[in-house]
């Protein structure tokens, strides 16, 4: 992780922001503050990089919603979290299935679950930053790599990766997939790794088969996936799930 973690908190309300700072005061963050979307926006600019973004949803001019959607679009690799008290916001619902938003923290908030949060958060941060590294060197390979140099970096990936065809069989299956996929016995049925697969995201698998564009991503308490349709080659219809799973925390 970079030497330097970096949380900006976003609130109308000078006591709440006060309170967000006294939250993390022994955990040696840098905490940024604004007052509005556009103040939050402008401390981005001048501040690299911001690993996590806390912003409340009731803010006049710019609401939290929509200011987290400019951070995502500007700095898409920066966590999101929203604080709201009113948890039947159907915007703020709808934010969180379109992955505009990595969790929504209800007011008033537990000061140990918020740094529990933080923390996955920053966990999050970390490997979406590893998969855009090894993503770069990938394309560094490009298309000279061998098989075997793609293989060797699709295993150091700390995510588990899958590949299937329009049939439902795996040509791809990387070495942290196989060991999730051992330990669900899945040497029975090499060819139908669904069941061995986390639910959510073999329902990822399920939309991009009915059609719907990807890339396609959803979060859940103790693990997020990515489906991706892969471009052109044979077979056709190919897919690629790129997944990650933790313990759930006590």
């Amino acid at each position: 992780m970079a030497d330097t973690v970096r949380i900006l908190c976003v609130d109308d309300e000078k006591n709440t922001l006060r309170a967000l700072g006294r939250v993390f005061l022994d955990e040696g963050y840098e905490i940024l503050t604004a007052e509005t979307g556009l103040e939050g926006i402008a401390v981005l600019e001048g501040s690299s990089p911001v690993q996590v973004v806390i912003s409340d949803y009731r803010m006049p001019g710019m609401n939290g919603v929509e200011f987290l959607r400019l951070v995502r679009e500007r700095w898409p690799q920066t966590v999101r979290i929203i604080l709201s008290g009113y948890a039947d916001t159907a915007s703020v619902v709808d934010a969180i299935n379109e992955g505009q938003i990595y969790k929504f923290v209800p007011k008033p908030w537990n000061d140990d679950d918020l740094r529990v949060t933080v923390v996955n958060a920053l966990e999050r941060y970390e490997l979406q930053r590893e998969f855009a590294r090894l993503k770069r060197v990938a394309r560094h390979f490009g298309e000279s790599a061998s098989v075997p140099c793609a293989d060797a970096l699709v295993d150091l990936l700390p995510f588990g990766v899958v590949g299937m065809d329009e049939e439902g069989a795996v040509f791809i299956c990387n070495r942290m997939a196989k060991e999730r996929l051992e330990r669900r016995g899945s040497d029975r049925n090499r060819n139908d790794p669904r069941s061995s697969l986390p639910g959510e995201a073999v329902r990822l698998v399920d939309r991009l088969e009915a059609g719907e564009e990807g890339p396609l991503h959803e979060a859940w308490g103790t693990g997020e996936a990515w489906a991706y349709r892969l471009p052109g080659g044979e077979p056709a219809g190919r897919i690629a799930l790129v997944f990650r799973e933790g313990e759930p925390h006590e």
